[in-house]
């Protein structure tokens, strides 16, 4: 049966080509010289060929106002582990200076600390909630869990890691406490969910952002993230899995499809073995570099290039989907000492 949602989802899949959600429109000119939502160059992550709206076409200070000086909380999560969740965490903090960085992780038995606090020293951990014995004996102890979580987004920035173990007990505090009816006027959530090519990933995916889009408006943007480091989409986007996030996505009218492509660099494996900083070692010296990694500083140089060009795009493609907090205060071009 045919009715009018259906025309409406008909008239924004040009075939071939990228639509904004609710709006017709002709196949997209490729992401090139004129970038993503106005910026110059090709930003890594940039607006998917899937039929879902891209960047807004505002800049970051034109959207920054709009927001009324309410306060932002990030947040970065999904139900599968390894779907680049701690990269994009690392990307977001690293060009957010001013903003509180939590994670809701958890901690090497070691270092105590998750895997985002292992790259930022500034990172609060405030580990995975009561345990289930705990739970069994006060249930209310998982839900007041997340009230701090609450409190430090009403008063600050915040960027939230959230482990693949806790989404489903962070989505129910939020709809028991009826968080988007508190967050309406202080706080604009904007929650990102990375996956890769797995029908297990699309599907939670799926799953959180049905679940968040019915509480009350809470999360103002949801950014659905590509990840292409373990190979390209070209079979899961013909999957009825993906078929129906976009679907949801279209519903929603809130969600956006954002590419993160795979790094070229070998340094940024490099960077993750040994939970060192994106931005420390794109100002560091060959020499340095050379003898911390263990390698020629004429492989450094190659693989500092192709980093330094990965992180700028990325920036430029993270700024343009308005999911940095006070982009303004990072230095936009990062220089490596001859």
């Amino acid at each position: 049966m045919s009715d009018g949602h259906d025309e409406k989802k008909k008239a924004m899949i040009p075939p071939g080509g990228r639509a904004i959600a609710g709006t017709a429109r002709p196949t997209a000119a490729p992401i090139g010289a004129s970038g993503l939502g106005g910026i110059a160059g090709k930003p890594v992550i940039e607006s998917s060929g899937v039929p879902i709206r891209g960047p807004e076409a505002s800049s970051p200070s034109a959207a920054g106002a709009a927001r009324g000086g309410r306060k932002r909380l990030v947040i970065i999560a999904n139900r599968t582990g390894g779907q680049g969740k701690t990269l994009i965490s690392h990307l977001i903090a690293m060009h957010s200076p001013s903003a509180m960085i939590l994670s809701a992780d958890k901690a090497d038995e070691v270092t105590g600390r998750s895997k985002i606090g292992r790259f930022f020293d500034n990172v609060i951990e405030i580990g995975t909630g009561p345990t289930a014995a705990e739970v069994l004996t006060d249930p209310h102890k998982s839900l007041a869990f997340w009230d701090s979580v609450g409190d430090r987004a009403m008063t600050s920035d915040v960027v939230l890691d959230l482990g693949a173990q806790v989404v489903d007990s962070l989505i129910e505090w939020a709809g028991a406490s009826d968080a988007g009816d508190l967050f309406k006027d202080t706080v604009e959530v904007t929650m990102i969910v990375p996956f890769m090519a797995s029908s297990k990933a699309v599907t939670d995916a799926y799953e959180i952002v049905n679940k968040l889009a019915g509480l009350n408006s809470l999360v103002s943007k949801f950014v659905l993230v590509r990840n292409f480091a373990d190979g390209d989409f070209r079979e899961m986007d013909r999957r009825p899995e993906m078929d129906k996030l976009r679907s949801l996505a279209v519903d929603t009218d809130a969600a956006r499809f954002m590419d993160l492509k795979n790094c070229p660099s070998h340094l940024l494996r490099r960077i993750e073995e040994t939970h060192s900083r994106v931005d420390d070692v794109l100002k560091r010296s060959a020499g340095d570099l050379s003898q911390k990694f263990n390698m020629s500083i004429w492989d450094i140089n190659r693989h500092l290039k192709l980093l330094r060009d990965w992180s700028e795009e990325t920036r430029r493609g993270l700024q343009a989907f308005d999911v940095i907090i006070q982009s303004g205060e990072m230095t936009a071009e990062l220089e490596v000492r001859a």
